[in-house]
């Protein structure tokens, strides 16, 4: 099982660290062995852990949802990226190329702007690797 997997796409870079990034922790940061979930599309840069990162152990891989953006300006809006992460088998000497999807989703929120969906969502075809990197301790 990879511990590091490196992806991207349309303006889009996902690191997904299934184990964690290790140490040295840092207040305030993910413990050493928590999964992390580092997005960035130009516009937000943000590493997501703890309870704004679930996973989902699914039929067809792995699909991890981050909370990247929380905005003030609409009462419950919110901003979560989504990506499934394809099961892959690596040796601590080699690597995986990984070809997967990624949706990011705007949560309107329930406020004054009338009915209708309240999210809309833009896919994204992402490409990299999957492997087995040294972590800090």
């Amino acid at each position: 099982m990879p511990n590091y997997y490196d992806l991207h796409g349309s303006s889009t870079r996902v690191a997904w660290y299934p184990q964690g990034r290790g140490g040295p922790v840092r207040v305030g940061g993910p413990a050493a062995n928590a999964p992390v979930l580092e997005f960035s599309n130009g516009s937000l840069d943000v590493s997501v852990w703890g309870d704004d990162l679930t996973i989902n152990q699914t039929p067809i891989g792995t699909f991890v949802t981050a909370v990247v953006k929380n905005t003030n300006i609409v009462p419950g809006g919110v901003t979560v990226f989504g990506v499934l992460i394809p099961d892959a088998n690596v040796s601590s000497t080699n690597s995986a190329a990984i070809h997967t999807v990624g949706v990011l989703s705007i949560h309107r929120g329930t406020s004054n702007i009338g009915p209708g969906q309240l999210e809309a969502y833009t896919t994204l075809k992402l490409k990299g690797t999957a492997a087995n990197i040294a972590l800090p301790t």
